[in-house]
């Protein structure tokens, strides 16, 4: 029926005639697979640091995510008790959410953003996840916002 919301997010974007993007760029440690995985966070030319748990074969809990492309929409989030950015369609994951937290003990899965780096995780999370929760409240009115996980050589670790 004309008019109303597209059920898949792939037709919403083709409705809405847009899609935005942002992105998150891992950078795993070969030398320590088991510390966490860090990254960078890059929406509306802004330049933020990701936090993940390492990489465990995607079990849940424990592990992040595969690299892949997926939608994220804001959903309630009972956790937070409040709505979230969430990333869906992750393979074999649910409530995978973008949220504020500086270390890997702040997650179980999910992906943590952060203005500052620092060896034991990264600092002012808050206002990064403010400031990135407002854009995507603004982008998604729009149409679909993807997530691009990728990565890179770690030369820089």
């Amino acid at each position: 029926m004309d008019g109303l919301p597209a059920a898949d997010p792939s037709q919403a974007a083709q409705q809405a005639g847009t899609a935005t993007a942002f992105y998150v760029t891992r950078i795993y440690d070969s030398l320590n697979p088991d510390g966490p995985t860090r990254g960078r966070f890059r929406f509306a030319d802004k330049d933020y640091y990701s936090l993940e748990l390492p990489w465990k074969e995607n079990q849940p809990e424990i592990s992040c995510i595969p690299e892949g492309e997926y939608p994220c929409i804001l959903a309630w989030s009972a956790r937070f008790d409040r709505f979230m950015p969430h990333l869906v369609n992750v393979p074999n994951r649910s409530e995978i959410e973008i949220h504020a937290g500086n270390s890997t003990a702040d997650t179980r899965g999910c992906i943590l953003i952060g203005t500052i780096s620092v060896p034991s995780g990264i600092y002012n999370s808050r206002k990064a996840f403010e400031e990135f929760n407002s854009w995507l409240a603004v982008q998604s009115r729009s149409g679909v916002v993807t997530c691009v996980i990728t990565s890179e050589p770690n030369d820089s670790v």
